[in-house]
């Protein structure tokens, strides 16, 4: 399942981002994701709202964006859990 995904994002995304528990992150690091380390953000319609509670639970999975590590990260708004 997740080298499906990891295929869809190869061909439509330039980073791929998921929340992870503590158990998760090391699945997450074997796949090559790396922890993010700077604040999150989710996109709103009023902008940029910070997502505090997820900091240090991010995992991002780089496909041609290069990565500013501590930077800030920002997701796009969905319904349910942003991350």
């Amino acid at each position: 399942m997740r080298a499906a995904l990891e295929g869809v994002l190869r061909g439509a995304c330039e980073v791929g981002a998921l929340g992870s528990s503590d158990d998760g992150a090391r699945f997450c690091a074997g796949r090559g994701r790396r922890r993010w380390t700077g604040p999150t953000f989710a996109l709103t319609p009023d902008g940029a709202v910070r997502t505090a509670e997820e900091d240090g639970c991010i995992h991002v999975f780089p496909v041609s964006a290069p990565l500013e590590l501590p930077g800030d990260l920002v997701c796009d708004r969905r319904d349910g859990d942003v991350w």
